[in-house]
C-alpha cells in the first residue's frame, strides 16, 4: 500500500494502481490501513480519469471515514468527470467545510458556479 501511496505522489497513477489492487487480496494489513485503502484506489483511479471507479472507491472510503476530505474530493472530481455538476458541487462544500483553506477546492467551486450561469 506504501508503494502505491509513493506512486501517486510521484505523479505515477499507473504504478499506483498496479500497487494499489494488489493490496485488495492479501491479508496482511491492519484493519486502519485497511481503511485507508480505499481513499487511495479512489485517488488513483481519479487520476486515472476513470470516473466510475473512482466515485466506488471514495464512496467506499467514506463508510470508513466520513468526516475525510479526501474522498469528497475525489467524488467532486469524479462526479464533475461525468457531467454531474450539482453533486460535484455539493461535494468540493463539504470539502470546503472540512478544509477550510483548500485553494483547488475552492477555485473548482468557482468554476462551477460560472459554467451555471
Amino acid at each position: 500500500m506504501g508503494l502505491g501511496a509513493v506512486a501517486l505522489r510521484e505523479g505515477r497513477g499507473g504504478d499506483a494502481l498496479v500497487y494499489l489492487e494488489k493490496c485488495r487480496y492479501l491479508d496482511w494489513y491492519d484493519g486502519a490501513a485497511s481503511g485507508r485503502l480505499p481513499a487511495l484506489l479512489a485517488v488513483a483511479h481519479l487520476a486515472a480519469h476513470h470516473a466510475d471507479d473512482a466515485e466506488h472507491w471514495a464512496r467506499e472510503a467514506l463508510t470508513h471515514h466520513p468526516e475525510d476530505a479526501v474522498p469528497h474530493w475525489v467524488l467532486a472530481g469524479a462526479m464533475e468527470l461525468e457531467g454531474h455538476t450539482a453533486e460535484a458541487a455539493r461535494e468540493y462544500r463539504t470539502v470546503l467545510r472540512l478544509t477550510p483553506g483548500m485553494g483547488p477546492a475552492r477555485d473548482a467551486l468557482r468554476r462551477l458556479e460560472n459554467e451555471s450561469r
